[in-house]
């Protein structure tokens, strides 16, 4: 079984940096399914895609046990999980020029029913004891899926929700659904392609995510990494066609360096953007008092890193078991090297407030600064990035990892250096107010 190894994983890995331009002759993408579920191969199917099985050996139980968030982050934990046993049993140190033209693809549901989450319930007394409560109700079924590229290794992830109404039940329909064993090993103890269909009322969303695959949000994220859907598709059309795949980063382009940990990825949220972080993202904004002055530090990441190239604050993406202050000391001392418990809180006022403001296409965006907790929190429907802003010794020794090209201190009345990452750019002005209403006033 795997451990919870691939669920805290850190390793650093040195690749060659290079666009990869053998990929003649590629005229397709093979799809690695890391799944024994039926319903999800049919779906992929029925849909064009012949997809290899591959059946993962992760430890749900035990990964799950260090998981505090809700269900739909569970759901994506577990998906990279299995996706990502995957790759490194069979791609990670692989050379296969075929690699360089497959997708593994992870998914896992759960069933959200008044406060409490379903998987499958493996016994007839579970089943019974769950077909019972929902009988005549509803509950939402989150999907979460897991892209990862077998050559490259870089992750893409999403959640696919939708509500799903169970009609009345009789005790009769129950013990006789339980005898065909169906509902003992499926998510929320039914299925809707299958002889538990006759007994969803309807379905408010995605009704290929409730199968336990979205094909929309499947597409959604092939896009957002500029993947065309065609090109996985088993058809004479596409496997006689005279083009090859074009250089794609996501699936040609391998990172020189990197710290990589379990919740590492790009996360496509239902604002239709991709945001770095399946689990969210944290970040420290160091302050010190310098000849009097306040002044902040900033890193200039390393081109290969998000955010390349522009300088920030040092942060990342969150671990699937960090609170945003545990991930963002954490790194904080990988990318610069300052111990943890160097940094302090600043003496704030006890006061915050919360903007808000609709997004470009859908979705809402939500700001809070929290002066008593020193916070700028920006999130952006299912993603969020948390700033801290906290002091740390005037003299203080760096140690700088590979994401950092150099770091910068600047006095907060100061032009900063630029290019500025745009989110920190836009966060900069409440961080500085935050600064100003604590050491200069205090």
């Amino acid at each position: 079984m795997q451990c919870v190894s691939h669920f805290r994983k850190s390793i650093s890995t040195i690749k060659p940096v290079h666009k990869d331009e053998n990929i003649d002759n590629i005229k397709s993408i093979t799809l690695v399914l890391a799944s024994a579920s039926p319903a999800r191969k049919k779906t992929l199917e029925n849909a064009g895609i012949s997809p290899l099985i591959r059946t993962s050996s992760v430890d749900e139980e035990s990964l799950l046990t260090h998981i505090r968030q809700q269900p739909a982050t569970q759901v994506l934990a577990l998906a990279k999980a299995k996706a990502l046993d995957i790759y490194e049993k069979k791609y990670e140190n692989s050379n296969d020029n075929s690699s360089k033209n497959t997708l593994i693809l992870g998914c896992d549901s759960m069933f959200e029913f008044e406060g409490q989450t379903y998987g499958k319930p493996h016994t007839p007394e579970h089943a019974r004891e769950r077909l019972h409560k929902m009988s005549g109700t509803s509950g939402i079924l989150h999907t979460g899926h897991a892209l990862i590229s077998a050559y490259t290794g870089q992750v893409i992830g999403s959640v696919s929700h939708a509500r799903v109404h169970i009609s009345p039940l009789t005790d009769e329909e129950i013990e006789a659904y339980i005898a065909t064993k169906e509902p003992l090993k499926v998510a929320g103890s039914f299925t809707v392609d299958g002889i538990g269909g006759s007994f969803i009322e309807h379905i408010e969303g995605d009704y290929h995510g409730v199968v336990g695959l979205s094909l929309p949000l499947l597409r959604h994220m092939l896009q957002k990494v500029n993947i065309p859907l065609p090109l996985l598709w088993n058809t004479p059309e596409v496997s006689n066609t005279s083009t090859n795949i074009p250089h794609i980063p996501f699936l040609h382009e391998r990172h020189k360096h990197g710290t990589h940990h379990g919740a590492d990825g790009f996360l496509v949220c239902s604002c239709t953007k991709k945001h770095w972080g399946l689990n969210g993202a944290a970040g420290i904004c160091p302050v010190r008092i310098h000849n009097g002055k306040p002044q902040v530090l900033l890193q200039l990441r390393a081109a290969w890193s998000h955010g390349g190239q522009s300088w920030a604050i040092p942060g990342g993406a969150l671990n699937w078991e960090e609170t945003p202050l545990e991930g963002a000391l954490r790194e904080v001392e990988e990318e610069i090297g300052i111990p943890r418990e160097h940094f302090t809180p600043l003496p704030y006022h006890d006061n915050s407030y919360t903007t808000t403001a609709p997004h470009d296409n859908h979705g809402t965006i939500h700001v809070t600064h929290s002066y008593g907790t020193g916070t700028h929190i920006y999130e952006h429907e299912e993603w969020s990035y948390t700033t801290f802003v906290m002091q740390c010794a005037d003299n203080e020794h760096m140690r700088l990892n590979e994401e950092s090209v150099t770091t910068q201190w600047v006095d907060i009345d100061r032009p900063l250096p630029t290019p500025l990452h745009p989110a920190f750019a836009a966060a900069w002005p409440h961080i500085k107010h935050m600064i100003t209403h604590s050491i200069l006033e205090k």
